[in-house]
């Protein structure tokens, strides 16, 4: 999977990752998972990078330059199967 323009990304409530170069000026991380979206939701100024409009086709990810398709999930989840505990939550559960 490559990083694609914002401009190609879908707009009918698909669940995407996207990329927001600007995100940490409101404390937000640079990478999310939101929804496209087929309505202009608009941005706050100080997270649109220089160039860009305040356009914005998510449902809460302004201004996100780049998007790509969310990953498979791993195919012990797919089937139902539990995942295995990493040696740290065995840890924490059990104390030591």
């Amino acid at each position: 999977m490559e990083w694609q323009p914002i401009e190609t990304a879908p707009k009918d409530g698909t669940r995407i990752l996207l990329y927001r170069p600007l995100a940490e000026r409101t404390n937000d991380d640079p990478i999310e998972i939101k929804r496209g979206v087929p309505r202009d939701e608009g941005c706050w100024e100080e997270t649109i990078p220089p160039g860009m409009d305040a356009t914005n086709y998510t449902d809460g990810a302004c201004k996100a330059t780049h998007w790509m398709p969310l990953p498979e999930a791993p195919n012990a989840v797919l089937r139902g199967e539990p995942l295995a505990a990493s040696p740290l939550e065995n840890t924490v559960m059990h104390g030591g």
